[in-house]
């Protein structure tokens, strides 16, 4: 398996207690023609450039080769139970899994989370098919993988895998990160290229 390289030109800051000498930096990449991605690690492995989802509440990665990723999460021990994500631009479907989800220097154990064992326009990788929306042959970074799903939605939500929101778990678990979330993915000086940062306070 072969990890995504990132470069530090945006970011996702977590940022503690608005001191900027305590922020926490991990890049944050797209545009505004693609999705944007975060590296995020799990059980120390990746990073897994997984797409950053507002919109729910739920962590989903690659969870064997045959979704088309060269970095994946082995997912064949994970016994969960299964479970079905459908987005209103495509689906995964596979098994829950259980692991320490790492984003930028905050970790959150024993969190519960979706492994792919099958879907439709959810993943950018070196062999998702052609016929996929998200192929990168339809992508204008084709080389910006996208091997998952990270949603950072908080608060009452329909849909996790079993455990609450990963923010949630987050501002839980570490006082010393105030429950403040915000994003920003915008072009810059009217490029395609978007310089944007995700930030907790």
């Amino acid at each position: 398996m072969t990890p995504s390289i990132l470069p530090p030109a945006t970011s996702l800051q977590l940022r503690k207690h608005r001191h900027a000498s305590a922020l926490s930096t991990t890049p944050l990449k797209g545009d505004n023609a693609d999705d944007y991605t975060t590296p995020v690690y799990i059980d120390g492995q990746g990073p897994f450039s997984l797409n950053v989802d507002t919109g729910s509440a739920l962590v989903g990665v690659a969870g064997n080769e045959t979704i088309g990723c060269d970095l994946f999460y082995d997912s064949s021990a994970c016994d969960g139970g299964p479970i079905k994500v459908v987005y209103g631009s495509g689906f995964w479907s596979g098994v829950v899994c259980e692991a320490t989800v790492t984003l930028g220097a905050y970790n959150v154990t024993n969190y519960k989370f979706g492994a792919y064992q099958k879907q439709k326009a959810m993943t950018t990788c070196e062999r998702t098919p052609e016929e996929d929306a998200t192929s990168p042959r339809h992508m204008t970074q084709p080389h910006n993988y996208m091997q998952g799903i990270v949603g950072l939605t908080a608060g009452e939500v329909g849909l996790t895998a079993g455990s609450p929101p990963l923010l949630d778990v987050l501002f839980a678990t570490h006082a010393d990160v105030d429950p403040v979330f915000g994003l920003q993915c915008c072009a810059v000086w009217k490029s395609t290229s978007a310089s944007g940062a995700t930030i907790l306070h």
